[in-house]
């Protein structure tokens, strides 16, 4: 994960759990909770009045408890996440599709492409430099500026690559 996301991500994460507790507390004072108190005053009486009466189950008796609310926090919370999570992978691959460098194919690489590779990267946009691509392609030719060795600079890639 690039480090210069992650402050967003803690932040859209605190938000969206502030909000999935918001709403789903509101919804259980607001009405859950009620309906409970009310179905079962209701069972009440009628047990009262009637020894043989059956007990009926209502859907907010079931999920009227602290457990349930809590339960359904962290669900909204963790679709929250696991969105942020999609939306992300989703311009990943978007980016990954993209020819950043637009090299020639027969293009060989020496030593004297090394400072335009990059800075064609450096003038991408800071929203896609921050991708793993361009990471990947930055550190690659980075090692190979420092060692002119592929092999060094192939075992580079990887460990970004791994490190994501």
């Amino acid at each position: 994960m690039n480090r210069d996301s992650q402050p967003i991500e803690l932040i859209y994460q605190i938000c969206s759990l502030l909000i999935a507790f918001i709403l789903v507390h509101g919804t259980y004072v607001g009405i859950v909770r009620p309906q409970a108190d009310t179905f079962l005053a209701n069972e009440a009486v009628l047990i009262a009045e009637n020894n043989q009466y059956v007990q009926q189950r209502n859907f907010y008796v079931v999920i009227k408890d602290y457990e349930q609310e809590a339960c359904l926090i962290l669900m909204l919370w963790a679709f929250a996440i696991l969105g942020y999570k999609g939306q992300n992978s989703l311009r990943q691959k978007r980016i990954l599709g993209q020819d950043i460098l637009k090299l020639p194919p027969t293009l060989p690489i020496g030593k004297e492409d090394i400072k335009p590779l990059l800075d064609k990267i450096s003038q991408l946009p800071t929203s896609v430099k921050r991708y793993l691509l361009p990471r990947a392609l930055r550190t690659g030719i980075q090692r190979f500026g420092a060692t002119f060795n592929i092999q060094d600079s192939a075992t580079a890639v990887r460990n970004v690559c791994e490190s994501e």
